[in-house]
């Protein structure tokens, strides 16, 4: 893309909170099928035990996949990647299968291509609005590991469940989230354009959704507000997504929690700034 593309979606996730972006189709389709295959093998397997690494400084397990549940009704599969995943499962001396490294490859490849778009996009806010955020993020990828500040790809697989409708409106706890297109269900975000209702903003083929997390109140003063969103699933049908976490480090807080943050940032926060 060029710097003009750029600077116009800087421009739309000031102005409207979300902002669509093109991305390389074949690398997102290879990733979204590897990902399906490896969460599907878990099943067969039964060894979701077996990837639930955790990151010291971290309140969650956040790496490999686990089984989760947001409610009765929000019932998925979780798998979350970074750089030092596969090398760290080798010290544990399993052997991966070719699913795996399948899975391993694919998704490395869509996270670099996913956080240098971020980065270009960042790169064209600072210049439009005089913040400082790619500098911010480069240092959480560079460091690839900080606590509460580890940007990661979640893959979400929603099994056929009859009462399964779907994740309830929340933020994000990530400076800027961006998600992919799937295969069933839909997200709905609450717009400004739109007061008082949910709309769809789902992604189409070829193209990924970008948002604001609650870190951006930091970075833009409170100036820039996260984005109230929720999904669909349909109930009794499989739902399979991917997303990324983009994120940045707070000096003095340890962002564990989107809605705590929030209120931490009105609260004891904002009055500070100059």
């Amino acid at each position: 893309m060029t710097t003009q593309n750029y600077t116009s979606i800087a421009q739309d996730l000031h102005q409207k909170g979300h902002a669509y972006a093109p991305i390389n189709n074949e690398i997102v389709t290879h990733a979204h099928e590897s990902q399906k295959a490896f969460i599907t093998l878990r099943q067969e397997k039964n060894d979701f035990k077996k990837w639930r690494l955790t990151r010291k400084g971290e309140n969650e397990i956040d790496r490999g996949i686990q089984k989760f549940s947001g409610g009765r009704k929000d019932i998925k599969f979780v798998s979350h990647f970074d750089p030092c995943l596969k090398e760290d499962l080798k010290k544990q001396g399993d052997p991966l299968t070719k699913v795996d490294d399948d899975y391993f490859a694919s998704a490395q490849i869509l996270y670099d291509m996913l956080t240098t778009q971020v980065a270009s996009v960042l790169i064209a806010y600072d210049k439009l609005y005089k913040t400082n955020m790619l500098s911010a993020y480069l240092h959480t990828i560079d460091y690839a590991s900080l606590p509460y500040a580890t940007t990661v790809l979640r893959g979400l697989g929603y099994p056929p469940v009859v009462n399964q409708s779907g994740a309830k409106g929340h933020i994000d706890r990530s400076l800027i989230t961006t998600c992919l297109p799937g295969e069933g269900g839909s997200l709905l975000g609450a717009l400004p354009e739109h007061p008082g209702e949910m709309v769809e903003i789902s992604p189409k083929p070829g193209y990924m959704l970008l948002f604001w997390g609650v870190k951006v109140l930091w970075v833009t003063k409170g100036q820039v507000k996260p984005l109230w969103h929720s999904s669909e699933t349909t109930p009794g049908e499989p739902r399979w997504t991917m997303a990324m976490f983009h994120h940045i480090f707070i000096d003095g807080y340890e962002v564990r929690d989107a809605k705590e943050a929030k209120r931490h940032y009105w609260d004891n926060v904002h009055e500070v700034f100059p």
